[in-house]
């Protein structure tokens, strides 16, 4: 069964920051455009079978790697793909869970307490 797929306001920010920033980097939306269709591929992977990426220490929130420097991490339930986040994985580790501290309370299916 596939789920149908939600990109939170977040996540498509970030993905059109880092988008621009290649562009103007390499003067071509070349390398944007392979990076795109990849998370899609990815993505539309995981509306079928949400259990084909990693696991995180939440238990609703899984990972897949798109490309060796970015990964996507998602949300899913029976019905639903919620993309979260856009994650280049060069970055230090432990602001992605300061993100995921702050996000929704029903991703982490935990109590509402927000982290700063």
């Amino acid at each position: 069964m596939e789920r149908r797929v939600e990109w939170t306001d977040a996540v498509l920010l970030d993905m059109r920051e880092t988008f621009e920033f290649y562009d103007c980097r390499n003067g071509t939306s070349k390398y944007s455009k392979s990076l795109f269709r990849q998370i899609i591929v990815s993505i539309n992977r995981v509306a079928i079978n949400p259990l084909v990426g990693h696991m995180t220490e939440y238990p609703h929130i899984r990972y897949v790697v798109v490309v060796p420097n970015y990964s996507v991490f998602y949300h899913f339930t029976d019905d639903i793909i919620t993309v979260l986040v856009l994650w280049d994985n060069r970055r230090n580790p432990t602001r992605l869970t300061y993100i995921f501290r702050d996000s929704d309370p029903t991703y982490l299916c935990e109590d509402a307490t927000i982290y700063k």
